[in-house]
């Protein structure tokens, strides 16, 4: 079902809701660690590195909608706020990297638009809660080899203290999640992840895809990164940013189209060189031959 600007009436059946949590390591940027079982089997969870951004408030929460290219949508309700050292199992207050404190962006992805007032402390305790596992066995593995995670459907708890949620303009995409939607299933009860703190996102085996050694019940999306950024609107972190790419793509993108007739004006180049070296060898040795034959 799908509903309105304002998102479903108080009291309707709670929607479906997908954990996802992004944050770094000490040594490697940032990276989703916990996505939709229906992004990561397809690939395509990179997505939300690029639509989920804000700052660090343990105050306030973000909903944002994704769409894509041919108008599908997913829904992003999250917060952003710091690491501590009790989520990896450090005796410190927060976790740091170079002297900063390393943002956790935790929250859940929905098909249809969520109600502002669903952005309840309780949610994202709950997320946190089921994600802490994955979330410290990341960090403390510092690997740019460690598979994003797959999340299963869950139920989002009814009641709880509002936050202040803040409505981001949409996402923009040049991209298509169309194949992800329509290999997407309703998992039964029995599937869906556990309720508590105690339970966590449920892994997979990984196909091999090409892209490294992923950790075991991971997904890969390729070496040294979560996979390649979203053509779109603004980044996670800023313009300007790494997680920015902008409306134009990104600079792998940029002149694509000159390389074929640049590639053949290179082998031009080449074969003219190779030429007139021959070229020059040929008359030299010509040269030698002749004086050879006078000295005799």
């Amino acid at each position: 079902m799908t509903y309105g600007a304002d998102g479903p009436p108080a009291g309707a059946d709670r929607p479906d809701a997908w954990p996802f949590v992004i944050t770094r390591t000490a040594s490697h940027d940032f990276q989703v660690v916990v996505a939709p079982r229906f992004l990561a089997e397809t690939r395509t969870h990179a997505l939300l590195t690029s639509a989920a951004g804000g700052e660090v408030s343990g105050h306030s929460a973000y909903l944002r909608e994704y769409r894509d290219q041919a108008g599908y949508s997913l829904w992003l309700l999250y917060r952003v706020v710091y690491l501590t050292g009790a989520d990896v199992g450090q005796d410190v207050e927060y976790v740091r990297n170079r002297s900063r404190r390393t943002p956790l962006t935790e929250g859940v992805v929905l098909r249809d638009r969520p109600r502002t007032d669903e952005a309840t402390r309780e949610l994202f305790q709950f997320v946190h809660g089921l994600c802490a596992d994955v979330v410290k066995d990341f960090y403390n593995a510092d690997s740019v080899t460690f598979g994003v995670r797959p999340s299963d459907a869950v139920r989002m708890p009814a009641g709880g203290a509002p936050l202040s949620c803040v409505t981001l303009d949409t996402y923009q995409s040049k991209r298509s999640i169309e194949a992800a939607l329509s290999g997407r299933r309703r998992p039964s009860a029995g599937e869906r992840v556990p309720v508590g703190p105690g339970g966590g996102p449920v892994a997979v085996p990984v196909p091999q895809d090409g892209g490294g050694v992923p950790a075991p019940g991971g997904y890969h999306a390729g070496p040294g990164g979560p996979g390649s950024p979203d053509p779109g609107g603004q980044g996670p972190r800023g313009s300007g940013g790494s997680g920015s790419t902008g409306g134009a793509g990104g600079p792998a993108m940029a002149g694509g189209g000159r390389a074929g007739p640049a590639g053949g004006r290179s082998a031009d180049r080449a074969w003219g060189i190779v030429g007139a070296l021959t070229l020059t060898v040929l008359v030299l040795s010509v040269a030698l031959l002749v004086v050879l034959l006078g000295s005799v």
